[in-house]
């Protein structure tokens, strides 16, 4: 028995039950699911009350087989389930006649008597008298909370608040109990848990809401309104601005973009697309150029491309961890699983088996006598082209090698089949360089076509018909016949597609019927059904083309098939756009799309190319469409402006320094070399000596080529820096190094640099775990101590006690770096830039200034002295 429930959950009709026996205990699932089936059969054909539709033996004959597949008595005959359904139907007419809670209106001796019987009947166990029924727990639950809920109607507000009140709080808790939660027993206790803390702040807040609809930017300005929420936020343990205008300087500069977005949530695109925001802007973007992308983030991530990207993460996560030769960190089960993972997503086609498997190919590779350092050894001493210098046997016998190491790929067994494939490779190239329009159309070209079919056969690819009409019958050509006919056609019926298939169906519906199957597009099969959601059809055709065709917008609609769909598309939607592919390109360019290819097909430094009038032409209309301000007139005036100097400087330079290879030193000794030198930096603003003899005696030239000497000598021995310092060689060519460096402590010894990394060790451990301000941490007499030791071992002086510490830094007068400070927050940004602004430039020198260190007059003095302090007067080569 449930009288709770019952007092809940009143009858709405007669229940229809019996004490009758004689029905399985657990039929089966079947038997209980096939009786239900047929008896809501039955039932939907014999509307009427049950009674009445129950007096057919059939009827009732499929309601007792579904009551006893239930589990539940049903009497054997309708007439004595008539007969025990009495009591049922005389409570239900009493209980309508007298509404309101169950508990007040059994009361009535006569409810109570008609309740009690119509339990007993129902087979529910029942008290004998309505005392014992209502003295019940259940019902006592039932009595407490509506007291409580009473109470609460009357009491309105936040819950922490109201409950203060002690006969709230009584109510509150006895329901709290009765439901087995551990609620305190004083008021004080429960309002200071942290949970009803948060609630509560939760609360106040929801209805100061409510009171004060608007945007949230514009109520907060209520400064009742911002405490409530800033506590509320606080309460979540999440960090907020202490100020409103702080917030709404933050709230201002959130980003508005994918590209804003992106720039401040660094890392790989599969992690930082978890935040719901990121993935928002990210969708947005993508479906402004016209890219479909899955619909949840889960999707998208299964993806393969990323979980390539995810796997290549994954594995380069591990590896900055896990420094030294690879070698070495694969033997590490968890590394080797992590890269083998990556280059299975990466779809390689050779992955070794085991590590030792793979240590054993990759020792083979690295050595002196693989393939591979034998050629590029031989190549290194053989400049000029690559099909000259093969024609050496032992060069070809070397390259052959290295190209088929491994098995990795197919490559010509002799020269001259390279060579002519190379040759074929070139002029095709060089052909579709000049012919960049579509395939189908440029090879119309018999020159064209010409080259192709060479390409083609130099490659082994013998399904190349022999003609060009040939190749067009081919099936994968038969999309381009059928857009071509689809053109055709669609030039002598302009208008939407909708109106123009309508108004011509027998042939306009066949040839882009055709035109899309050809692609492997889904369509309807009648134009009928298709016009009855053209809108629809349109788009789901331009989805799935552009679904199968990656990449830039602007470079796939360069295929004909792509373009008439996309052109449909935004017709569709009732957007104008331009006739052809071309025109569209034309008004989308932000810059001429002459002079784009142009410069595309002629490489080279832009003084250079330029020299050609045609190149010249369109680069100044380039610049006039650009609205630049100052054009140059001609050519010459061009080749006399600051950059174009420095351009040509080192273009002259570099040109002379990749036939001139070796030490700077050495090959400065050319006085053509040194000549081209001077030009370059004195162009580029460097000071440079007067001579060659002066500078290879500088300084700074011996501090540049220890700096080389050092990188060489790191280069081949890897490892952490305190380990292979341990070489003697190593160490004198890192002392070498440092001595020089303004920034490094230079040490007499190995053994006094590694007490000094030490130290610093020591201390960046502490450091990190006692995070602050350096005057509030260093209280502690463990930091003190480590960061004392930690200056003693840099050379730098540092008082006995913390206490002089501190007060030597209070004497600074650190207002002014204060000052500094706060707005260099305000400010991000290179330090070049940011002092351009008149106001922190300012207050940087002041800073300066009161710290008694050296500072320009000027804002352009200090940018100029910075940018000879970065090149150190030496360029490198």
């Amino acid at each position: 028995m449930n009288p709770a429930r019952d007092s809940i959950c009143e009858p709405t009709s007669v229940k229809m039950v019996s004490e009758a026996p004689g029905v399985p205990s657990s039929p089966s699932t079947e038997v209980r699911t096939a009786a239900l089936k047929a008896w809501r059969a039955w039932r939907k054909d014999n509307k009427g009350p049950l009674e009445e539709v129950l007096q057919n033996p059939a009827g009732y004959s499929l309601y007792k087989a579904m009551k006893s597949s239930a589990g539940g008595p049903v009497p054997n005959t309708f007439q004595q389930w008539l007969q025990q359904n009495e009591h049922a139907k005389r409570w239900l007419a009493w209980r309508q006649g007298c509404p309101g809670q169950l508990r007040e209106v059994l009361a009535d001796p006569e409810g109570w008597r008609l309740f009690s019987t119509m339990k007993r009947e129902k087979g529910q166990p029942v008290p004998d008298t309505y005392e014992e029924w209502r003295d019940l727990p259940e019902h006592k639950i039932v009595v407490s909370r509506r007291t409580w809920s009473a109470w609460r109607r009357a009491h309105p507000g936040p819950l922490a608040a109201t409950l203060a009140d002690p006969e709230g709080w009584a109510l509150y808790r006895q329901i709290k109990v009765s439901d087995g939660k551990d609620v305190p027993e004083r008021y004080e206790d429960w309002v200071s848990h942290p949970t009803v803390r948060k609630q509560a702040a939760m609360e106040a807040w929801t209805q100061w809401r409510h009171e004060h609809p608007g945007q949230l930017a514009k109520v907060l300005a209520d400064p009742q309104g911002w405490t409530l929420y800033k506590a509320m936020v606080e309460c979540g343990d999440k960090r907020i601005e202490a100020t409103y205008e702080e917030w709404m300087a933050k709230r201002d500069a959130s980003p508005t973009s994918w590209a804003v977005w992106r720039k401040s949530h660094r890392g790989p695109l599969n992690e930082v697309l978890k935040d719901p925001a990121g993935w928002a802007a990210f969708t947005a973007y993508n479906t402004k150029k016209g890219v479909s992308l899955p619909a949840t983030y889960e999707e998208w991530v299964q993806l393969p491309e990323q979980q390539k990207g995810a796997a290549s993460f994954k594995w380069s996560s591990w590896r900055k961890t896990h420094k030294g030769p690879l070698a070495e960190v694969l033997a590490d089960p968890e590394g080797w699983a992590l890269y083998v993972n990556m280059l299975e997503k990466g779809s390689h086609a050779r992955i070794h088996s085991s590590y030792a498997e793979w240590l054993e190919a990759y020792r083979a590779a690295k050595s002196p006598g693989s393939s591979a350092a034998q050629w590029r050894q031989w190549r290194k001493a053989h400049e000029g082209p690559l099909e000259q210098v093969l024609a050496d046997p032992e060069g070809w016998k070397l390259y052959a090698a290295h190209m088929q190491r491994g098995g990795r790929r197919a490559f010509p067994g002799d020269f001259d089949t390279w060579l002519r494939i190379h040759q074929a490779e070139a002029k095709w190239i060089e052909w579709r360089r000049v012919h960049s329009g579509p395939l189908n159309k440029e090879l119309a070209d018999p020159e064209g076509w010409e080259l192709f079919r060479l390409r083609s056969a130099a490659r082994g690819n013998t399904t190349v018909p022999a003609t060009y009409a040939e190749w067009m019958k081919l099936p994968e050509q038969q999309v381009f016949v059928a857009v071509d006919a689809w053109a055709a056609w669609r030039q002598t019926h302009p208008g939407p597609l909708k109106d123009v298939l309508q108004a011509d169906g027998a042939t306009g519906w066949v040839l882009y019927r055709a035109m899309l199957r050809a692609a492997d597009l889904d369509l309807p099969d009648d134009l009928a059904t298709w016009l009855q959601d053209s809108g629809k059809h349109i788009k789901l055709a331009w989805q799935a083309w552009r679904d199968k065709h990656k990449g830039p917008l602007r470079r796939v609609l360069a295929d004909p098939l792509g373009w008439v769909l996309f052109k449909n598309m935004v017709e569709s939607s009732g957007a104008s756009i331009e006739q052809t592919f071309e025109e569209w390109a034309q008004s989308k360019a932000p810059s001429g799309n002459e002079w784009i290819n142009w410069r595309r097909a002629h490489k080279g430094p832009l003084h250079e190319v330029l020299q050609d009038p045609e190149g010249w032409k369109l680069y100044r209309e380039n610049l006039v469409r650009k609205n630049v301000v100052d054009v140059p007139q001609s050519f010459e005036d061009f080749l006399q402006q600051p950059d174009q100097q420095k351009a040509a400087a080192t273009s002259k330079w570099s040109s002379w320094r990749r036939v001139h290879r070796g030490p700077l030193v050495t090959v400065l000794a050319d006085k053509e070399g040194w000549q081209l030198y001077v030009n370059m930096m004195e162009k580029l603003g460097h000071k440079i000596c007067s001579s060659f003899e002066e500078w290879s005696s500088s300084a700074q030239m011996h501090k540049g080529r220890a700096a080389r000497e050092w990188r060489a000598w790191r280069r081949v021995h890897k490892g952490p820096l305190t380990t292979v310092l341990a070489d003697p060689d190593g160490w004198d060519l890192y002392k070498a190094w440092t001595a020089g460096a303004s920034n490094r402590m230079t040490h007499n010894s190995y053994e006094e640099w590694c007490i000094q990394k030490e130290k610093g060790r020591e201390w960046r451990d502490w450091r990190t775990k006692h995070p602050g301000q350096l005057r509030t941490v260093l209280a502690d007499p463990e930091g003190w101590e480590l960061f004392r030791k930690y200056n003693e071992a840099r050379n730098r002086s540092v008082p006995a006690r913390f206490a002089e510490w501190l007060e030597q830094q209070q004497q600074q007068n650190p207002v002014e770096k204060e000052e500094w400070l706060a707005w260099r927050q305000n400010h991000a940004g290179k330090l070049s830039d940011v002092l351009a602004d008149p106001e922190g430039w300012k207050l940087y020198r002041k800073m300066k200034e009161t710290a008694r260190e050296p500072v320009a007059a000027s804002y352009v003095e200090w940018l100029q002295a910075s940018r000879n302090v970065a090149v150190n007067g030496v360029a490198k080569a």
